[in-house]
């Protein structure tokens, strides 16, 4: 059985990293989610993402969670190939993972978004 960790190590913390993604990161959509991305030639890690949920259309932190923890689950069970061919290629890349839907989703509808997002951006880096 293949494992998929998401270590601490890839998790995208530092707030002028983020900054930086917001101002100069280029971003592509797959319903339900949007990913704002930037890649880097010199890789000190591979890949670090962060995920994020408006306030602005779900106002109780327990829904945002909720969110938040399926969107991260489609990306640990589906991240290998991506990070892969990041590796091969030496580029490493930061990428904040945005949810643009207005209600809560199952499960399935945000991994298959997750899904078409993590092939979007494999087909734009290389």
């Amino acid at each position: 059985m293949p494992s998929h960790p998401f270590p601490t190590k890839e998790r995208l913390k530092n707030k002028k990293h983020i900054a930086l993604l917001f101002k100069s990161g280029q971003s592509m959509a797959a319903f339900p989610v949007l990913g704002i991305y930037r890649t880097d030639p010199n890789p000190q890690t591979a890949i670090s993402v962060a995920f994020t949920v408006p306030k602005k259309h779900f106002k109780k932190a327990v829904d945002r969670n909720l969110i938040k923890r399926r969107i991260r689950e489609a990306w640990r069970l589906h991240k290998n190939d991506l990070v892969d061919s990041l590796e091969k290629h030496h580029i490493s890349t930061q990428i904040i993972i945005i949810y643009l839907g207005k209600e809560i989703l199952e499960f399935k509808s945000i991994e298959k978004g997750v899904k078409k997002l993590l092939r979007k951006l494999k087909k734009q880096i290389k």
